[in-house]
């Protein structure tokens, strides 16, 4: 056996990933039709091709989610193939959680994967409960395989007999004792198997078998599986042993016309698998379960979020991004009582003047809230805007949190990994970047909005509610997901989860008590606008909305 590596290999690490089947991250894979011509030349020499798609110095486990592929990793990679005809190409990652480039002959890697180029592609990374196939281009099988950790102990074996391949699955708790090399299960059925004879033999293998053991007793039966009607039934004998330990098992196989039946067997050994015999069959159609779509989808979440975030925190030469008659529509300012030298209620009146008007603001609320709270933030003190201002901007140029891998001290931001000198993209640094704008920003955002109301009343608990939900989510990120790729060590030192929040705490406390000693809205602004009124004549609506800017205690 020849073994041509491009670097070493690594198939599966200890990573916890949810496995839960859900629409929002998973992609059906293309089928495929094979015809089962079989004039390929696949030579008695096996080849095995073990890729390493890490770059090094390498960030911790957790961030690496997804790899990437270059053009001239794949170039070198069909360079190998065509040196090395016909391989298993092994690594660690699946084909759907690879970036890849296109090679100079055009093709990416999956197209590599699904051409007869290669026999079988092994993988590992996501940890399945048992094993999942893939099939991908023309017909060519993707294996990834289960995690062999101490929750699941478990690996594989494939089986190469007379060209027909096959991945087993093996329990460490539970050894195997037998093993069907043919016929090939449904499942596995690739461009390479062949799946057309009709008169071939049902083959078993036994381990841990000696020349002075009883032969074992295995009958067979065979289905129609469409009406589940026998049409052949016997039992296996000893064909021969292979080695020492080691004895196969056969009968003879004919089937008389194409279809699928079911394979059953029983006595030493129990199985049932479905099987093709016919010129052609469809393969395909799986579907990939594991954070597929969730590469593309964070890049939107992140960009929509943060010009969103931008556009309520950043000062602009113009106000028709503010709303102030529909915010107060909202607080439902609509006359002034009180005396303002003391505890007065400042309210403004608003006079809609029919339904339509109602309808526009209603939508205008719904559709285009985050304007409705730029509108409040515009009245903060210009202190607390030039924090929030930084808040969401820093998540361009501050790092999100720090590791060590190795002794080289690494950071993580939204443009990837740093690590001794060397930069690379990671997809997890965007999503540190959504937990960041989602999990800090957002709701400094919503309390500085909720204390900038001109009356402030019982409704703004409501606001609260959605101020504190993403607020108990800083623990979990911390605790769970930042700690994981940052070590205990480095967690705390986090500039966006655990520094910069700890700072804006700070502040807010300062405010909130000069906000409750004082009030937010200055009450010379409105004296002065009360007072003018019977001067100029102007309504107090009219008034207030002639402030562009009203003047804040901080």
């Amino acid at each position: 056996m020849n073994q041509n590596t491009i670097n070493q290999s690594i198939i599966n690490h200890k990573l916890s990933f949810s496995d839960k089947k859900t629409s929002f991250v998973s992609k059906k894979n293309v089928s495929s039709n094979i015809k089962n011509e079989f004039d390929r030349n696949l030579s008695n020499e096996l080849n095995i091709i073990a890729l390493n798609v890490f770059n090094f110095p390498t960030a911790r486990s957790l961030l690496l989610l997804f790899s990437n592929m270059s053009k001239q990793f794949l170039d070198n990679l069909e360079k190998t193939i065509e040196e090395n005809p016909n391989p298993i190409v092994m690594a660690h990652y699946p084909v759907f959680e690879i970036h890849s480039a296109k090679s100079s002959k055009g093709r990416t890697f999956e197209q590599i994967v699904g051409s007869s180029d290669i026999r079988l592609y092994l993988c590992g990374h996501a940890h399945p409960y048992s094993l999942e196939i893939q099939h991908h281009g023309e017909g060519n099988m993707e294996i990834v395989a289960p995690s062999n950790s101490e929750k699941f102990q478990l690996f594989g074996l494939v089986s190469i007999d007379n060209g027909r391949l096959m991945w087993h699955q093996v329990d460490i708790r539970n050894p195997m004792k037998f093993m069907t090399t043919h016929p090939i299960s449904k499942e596995q059925i690739s461009i390479h198997t062949n799946f057309q004879e009709k008169d071939t033999e049902i083959r078993v293998i036994r381990f841990n078998s000696t020349f002075d053991q009883p032969e074992a007793k295995i009958s067979f039966s065979i289905k129609n599986s469409k009406n589940r009607k026998i049409i052949k039934k016997g039992e296996l004998k000893l064909a021969r042993f292979m080695d020492n330990s080691t004895s196969l098992y056969s009968a003879p196989l004919n089937i008389e016309d194409f279809g699928e039946y079911t394979l059953e067997l029983n006595g030493d050994y129990q199985e049932e698998r479905n099987f093709i015999v016919d010129s052609s069959t469809k393969v395909g159609n799986e579907v990939w379960v594991h954070y597929m779509s969730a590469k593309r989808i964070i890049w939107i979440i992140l960009v929509v979020e943060f010009i969103i975030f931008m556009l309520i925190v950043t000062p602009l030469p113009f106000n028709f991004l503010r709303f102030e008659k529909i915010e107060n529509w909202i607080e439902g300012i609509d006359y002034l009582s009180g005396n303002p030298s003391h505890n007065e209620t400042m309210v403004v009146e608003i006079n809609l003047k029919n339904n339509n008007m109602k309808v526009t603001y209603w939508l205008l609320s719904i559709f285009f809230g985050f304007l409705l709270i730029r509108t409040r933030y515009q009245r903060a003190p210009l202190g607390i805007k030039i924090m929030a201002l930084f808040a969401v901007y820093s998540v361009l140029f501050i790092p999100t949190l720090e590791f060590n891998t190795e002794g080289d001290i690494g950071i993580v931001w939204v443009y990837g990994v740093l690590i001794n000198k060397v930069s690379y993209f990671i997809d997890y640094s965007v999503y540190y970047a959504v937990l960041y704008l989602t999990f800090v920003c957002y709701p400094m955002i919503a309390i500085i909005s909720s204390m900038c109301v001109y009356q402030w009343n019982k409704k703004q608990l409501g606001d609260l509610i959605f101020v504190f939900l993403p607020l108990g989510g800083i623990p979990y990120v911390i605790i769970r997901i930042a700690y994981q790729a940052s070590g205990k060590s480095l967690i705390m030192f986090s500039p966006q989860f655990v520094i910069l929040p700890l700072l804006y705490i700070i502040i807010f406390i300062v405010w909130g008590y000069k906000w409750r000693k004082s009030g937010i809205i200055s009450k010379n602004v409105f004296g002065n606008i009360i007072s003018s009124n019977s001067q100029t004549g102007k309504t107090i609506q009219e008034s207030l909305n002639s402030h562009d800017q009203v003047k804040l205690d901080l």
